[in-house]
């Protein structure tokens, strides 16, 4: 039991550094500061010091994308499970496209010849590349 509550303390506590190193990265990157962060947010310089804390205080999902949303980014949620499930209905989308194309290839429309007669009648003929 204590092993499992150590064990949801750390994926805890990593997700939390992974959300605000990214948000630190995004800051540096922009050449904003804390401050300049505080301002955008209609906060206090001393909230956003709580939120890169090391023990953060008011750090929920709704403020993590708050920042993000002042620092031009949208904040994204994924999990292995989730990543394993595009990265496979990827496979099999591309699968698919290449039998459609492939089957596209057999019978292809290539265009439309037409000719006028003497009688100014137009007739189409249809060419099909087998």
């Amino acid at each position: 039991m204590a092993n499992d509550e150590y064990e949801l303390a750390l994926v805890q506590e990593k997700a939390v550094a992974h959300v605000q190193a990214m948000a630190l990265r995004l800051l540096d990157r922009g050449g904003m500061t804390r401050t300049e962060l505080a301002d955008a947010m209609g906060v206090s310089q001393s909230y956003v010091s709580q939120i890169f804390a090391d023990e953060p205080q008011n750090f929920s999902i709704k403020n993590a994308a708050r920042i993000f949303h002042y620092l031009g980014e949208k904040l994204v949620f994924t999990c292995d499970g989730i990543e394993r499930m595009n990265r496979e209905a990827i496979s099999r989308n591309a699968q698919r496209a290449a039998a459609l194309h492939a089957s596209a290839k057999t019978f292809s429309w290539i265009g439309h010849d037409i000719s006028n007669d003497d009688s100014g009648s137009c007739q189409a003929r249809d060419l099909v590349a087998a």
